[in-house]
């Protein structure tokens, strides 16, 4: 262990926890300093929105105490599952610990022996593990390739057909050609697990997600977080009536996990109500999406992660550093997060963050030098 610890050390790959202070907003204490952040996932701010504070404790207690077939499924519970499903345009939906636990209890309660799976090569590893822990045949589409997606769909054999994939990748901030992979689905008589974690309250038209951009079809199968844009924890899973109740009987990490505390899931409720009633949140994000796009000389952006290529892992840790020097907190993004020579640093931008803000950021970038094997955003 001590000699693997020390490789990670000489390659740059050493992980190191480090003290948050405050909230963990656009400016927050970390390590004992201030910083302005880039790093968080919380798309509009939401983390730190005092409406998000739920006095649900009061009635319901601070935990769940159970899983959610003992006692565990709470009123705050119920609705925030109906409210999901609502939004979605489904039938219903269930709620996870995490959007973790949603996509290793999801998939291979899905997809079965003698059903093959075809994921995504860029999938974030909650995917990549799920599709492991499932029976099924795995087969590995290159990233967003249709026509790849295509010959693997025509060279799998007898069996239900599974298309995987996140909606907005998380290390490159390029969205799924979903529309496209539907009309595959259609004529391949498959289903489609989308994982909505960076799109939920970024795309759609009430910022439901990439699957709200085409026509409601239960092929699509959504799964997500409650962590990011909604401001809470946990994760979901919405489909059609059918599906839900199949999960409810076959899904592990749902089945056996004590369920959301009702504070959180209060939380959720009020995060998505803001999220679809407050579409100026929205259009804030996506005018700062703009703004850095063009400061940065890139063409527009299709999400809120902008990924700034740097080569090797310890010139993208001295990069992160450099910025850290400024007063800039944006994360060096790694192996096995990355391949060896993909590392990069993640700008993770939110409605929160002011043009003041964006242009500080664009500064700090400029006066980084590119390794000469890097590439620009």
């Amino acid at each position: 262990m001590q000699q693997s610890l020390d490789r990670f050390r000489e390659c740059g790959l050493e992980r190191v926890r480090r003290e948050l202070a405050s909230p963990a907003g656009t400016a927050l204490r970390w390590q004992g300093r201030d910083y302005l952040s880039f790093a968080s996932n919380d798309y509009l701010g939401l983390g730190c929105d005092s409406r998000l504070a739920h006095n649900g404790a009061w009635t319901y207690g601070t935990g769940a105490g159970s899983s959610p077939l003992i006692t565990g499924w709470s009123i705050p519970q119920q609705r925030l599952e109906r409210d999901l499903a609502d939004w979605h345009g489904t039938e219903a939906a269930l709620t996870f610990s995490s959007g973790y636990a949603t996509n290793i209890g999801v998939i291979p309660a899905l997809c079965l022996a003698g059903d093959t799976i075809i994921s995504d090569e860029r999938n974030h590893a909650s995917i990549i593990d799920g599709c492991r822990l499932s029976r099924a045949t795995l087969r590995i589409s290159r990233h967003n390739d249709i026509d790849h997606i295509r010959e693997l769909l025509v060279q799998s054999p007898s069996g239900r057909r599974w298309i995987v994939a996140d909606s907005v990748f998380s290390m490159d901030g390029d969205l799924f050609p979903l529309a496209d992979a539907l009309a595959l689905a259609r004529e391949f008589d498959a289903a489609i697990v989308l994982d909505e974690a960076h799109a939920t309250g970024v795309i759609g038209r009430s910022g439901e997600g990439l699957a709200g951009t085409v026509p409601r079809d239960d092929r699509i199968i959504v799964v997500g977080t409650l962590s990011k844009s909604i401001g809470a924890q946990g994760g979901f899973v919405c489909s059609s009536r059918l599906v839900v109740d199949y999960l409810i009987h076959t899904c592990r990490s749902w089945i056996f996990s004590t369920s959301l505390a009702p504070p959180t899931a209060g939380a959720a409720i009020e995060g998505i109500r803001i999220i679809r009633q407050d579409r100026l949140l929205r259009e804030r994000l996506w005018a700062n999406i703009r703004s850095l796009s063009e400061t940065l000389g890139i063409p527009p952006n299709p999400s809120a992660i902008f990924p700034f290529h740097i080569g090797r892992a310890q010139e993208a840790v001295r990069a992160s550093e450099a910025l850290m020097e400024v007063g800039i907190l944006v994360p060096a993004i790694r192996p096995p997060t990355v391949p060896v020579d993909g590392c990069r640093l993640r700008i993770s931008l939110s409605a929160a963050h002011s043009e003041t803000d964006i242009q500080r950021l664009a500064d700090a970038l400029a006066s980084l030098k590119q390794d000469p094997g890097g590439e620009k955003v």
